[in-house]
C-alpha cells in the first residue's frame, strides 16, 4: 500500500480527511486510506468485541469497534482507526487489528511502533485472517513483550482479565 505522496501537517491531514468524508490513517506526514474490510475480518471484529463488551459491561469501560480514532502524540500525532479499543479514563488500554492483506505492513510495524508510545496502553493484538494465528504484544516489568499464539491457544487480555480461545474467534467463519 504507498501512501499519498507529499508531507501533510496534522492540521493539512484533519482537512483533507473532513473533506474526502473517508476515514484516513496518518503517520509521519502521509495519509493512508482505511481500505473496505472483508467478511471474515468483520466476522472476528465482530465476536472480539462482544465477547470483551459483554465481559466489560458495567465495569466502566469503553469498548468500540473500529470508529474509533486514535490520536498518538508522543509519535508525532499519528493517527488509526484500530479494529477494536478498550478505552479506561478515556484512555486506550487495550488495541486489535485484524490484519487485511492490503494494512498488514502498517499494523505489524508503523501502528505497532506507535501504538507501544501510548503511556496508557498495556496491550496490542494482531489478529491474522490467512490462518489462526495472533500476536500478543504486551508490557511487562521488562518493557514490551509478544505472544505468538496458534490455534491451540487462549488469548489472554491480562488487561481487562478475559482469556478467550483463539480457535473460537474463526467458528463458523467460513
Amino acid at each position: 500500500m504507498s501512501p499519498k505522496q507529499g508531507s501533510l501537517t496534522y492540521t493539512e491531514y484533519l482537512a483533507l480527511e473532513q473533506l474526502s468524508g473517508k476515514r484516513l490513517e496518518f503517520a509521519n506526514g502521509y495519509t493512508f486510506p482505511s481500505p473496505a474490510a472483508d467478511k471474515l475480518h468483520n466476522l472476528i471484529v465482530g465476536k472480539l468485541s462482544v465477547e470483551i463488551a459483554t465481559h466489560l459491561l458495567g465495569k466502566g469501560y469503553d469498548v468500540t469497534a473500529g470508529s474509533t480514532k486514535v490520536i498518538i502524540p508522543e509519535a508525532a500525532n499519528a493517527t488509526y482507526y484500530p479494529d477494536v479499543v478498550v478505552l479506561s479514563a478515556n484512555h486506550p488500554i487495550l488495541l486489535i487489528e485484524v490484519l487485511a492483506p492490503l494494512t498488514s505492513s502498517l499494523d505489524r510495524r508503523e501502528k505497532l511502533f506507535s501504538y507501544q508510545k501510548i503511556p496508557s496502553l498495556q496491550e496490542y493484538v494482531i489478529i491474522y485472517t490467512n490462518e489462526i494465528y495472533a500476536e500478543h504484544h504486551h508490557t511487562s516489568n521488562l518493557g514490551w513483550e509478544v505472544d505468538y499464539l496458534g490455534i491451540e491457544h487462549l488469548l489472554t487480555l491480562e488487561s481487562i482479565h478475559l482469556a478467550i480461545a483463539l480457535s473460537h474467534l474463526y467458528e463458523a467463519t467460513a
